[in-house]
């Protein structure tokens, strides 16, 4: 099966050494969620609850005061639909699930319907990979907002600064 998976230019350096190995997946509101690679069936990035690089990231008090954040400072979130991953991975594949047939057995209902609604009815396309995929099993790696391939992936890539 062919899947994508959409990232941000900060994480591509760790990608390029490591693979995509990490991933929240939340299956509380409130509580830390479990790790696992998230990959769609979909093409498009825009309508899968990824943050675009220009909303408002909501901090706690808490989290405020660990980073050292004012209180009045406005966060943004990273761009996680900058670069698209395409990879190929079999559907016999025992570390592959689908994501909502995973979910629904797992996850309360209400909290599976809030993160189906937060993925613009796309969930249908998501997939949970439980393992590393290595950066040479990517097939492309596109920058999203030229439209183009990235240059020397993975061999030879190296992290511009912004």
């Amino acid at each position: 099966m062919i899947f994508y998976h959409f990232t941000s230019r900060q994480h591509l350096h760790g990608i390029a050494q490591t693979g995509l190995s990490r991933g929240d997946v939340p299956v509380t509101p409130n509580g830390p969620g479990l790790i696992a690679v998230w990959l769609t069936t979909d093409a498009k990035p825009k309508g899968h609850g990824l943050p675009d690089g220009e909303s408002p990231v909501q901090l706690t008090p808490e989290m405020r005061i660990q980073f050292g954040i004012p209180a009045d400072a406005t966060v943004l979130s990273v761009n996680k639909q900058a670069v698209r991953f395409k990879l190929k991975i079999p559907s016999t594949d025992r570390r592959l699930t689908h994501w909502p047939r995973w979910a629904r057995k797992r996850l309360a209902p209400e909290w599976y319907d809030e993160l189906r609604r937060a993925g613009g009815e796309r969930s249908e396309t998501w997939w949970l990979y439980w393992g590393t995929i290595a950066p040479t099993e990517l097939l492309e790696a596109t920058d999203m907002e030229a439209a183009q391939p990235l240059a020397n992936w993975p061999q030879g890539y190296v992290v511009k600064s912004a």
